[in-house]
């Protein structure tokens, strides 16, 4: 018997498909940027995790920065972290665009306890940002095909994420392999796309009546 359920994701807006085009954004990269977007919230986005990733990664490239994109209740909580573990070259924005900052950053990270689509990774990815994500998320296989366009880290393996950041972080030109193919990937969820998958459904449910 056919499924009587379909699955059909969000679309990426428009305005990055164009920024995308528009820009030579691979030739803009290599800013040694890593960039997080979000809520500051820990309860399921893992946001105290940052301070210890970036604890680590900056003793091994001091010259990398971390950009948090985003605001939320937690915020004075992770301001303190980070001051706790004496961190530099690490910023919070605040809500503001985060357009102009996946075209810099060369890593987008996500290390959230879970998420729904996760429309932010497509729009990094359509930047030429290289996620790194934790599997808690099961719906980024979805996106993300491991070690091809991104990494997918088995669920709170903080060692296995600081080692896959490490690589992205050392080796430009495999970073650039990833970049590319993320950007690629990141198509399948343009507007076009998404509308005509509606589309088939809608004509497969007429042709059934």
């Amino acid at each position: 018997m056919k499924s009587m359920f379909a699955a059909i994701p969000n679309a990426v807006d428009s305005k990055i498909s164009q920024m995308a085009e528009q820009t030579p954004i691979l030739t803009n990269k290599n800013k040694k940027k890593i960039i997080w977007c979000g809520r500051i919230v820990h309860n399921h986005k893992n946001i105290l995790f940052l301070p210890r990733l970036w604890r680590q990664l900056e003793r091994m490239h001091p010259d990398w920065e971390l950009i948090i994109v985003g605001d939320g209740v937690d915020r004075p909580l992770l301001e303190r972290r980070i001051k706790k573990y004496k961190l530099r070259n690490v910023s919070i924005t605040g809500y503001t665009d985060p357009y102009p900052y996946y075209q810099l950053a060369d890593i987008f990270v996500l290390p959230s306890f879970s998420e729904g689509f996760g429309m932010v990774l497509i729009e990094a990815m359509a930047f030429g940002c290289v996620p790194v994500v934790f599997d808690s998320a099961k719906v980024f296989r979805d996106i993300i095909d491991n070690e091809s366009d991104g990494f997918i880290i088995p669920d709170m393996n903080e060692k296995a994420y600081i080692k896959a950041c490490d690589k992205l972080m050392t080796d430009s030109e495999y970073r650039q392999v990833l970049q590319k193919k993320a950007m690629e990937k990141s198509k399948n969820f343009s507007i076009d796309k998404v509308c005509a998958i509606w589309m088939n459904l809608f004509n497969e449910v007429l042709d059934g009546k």
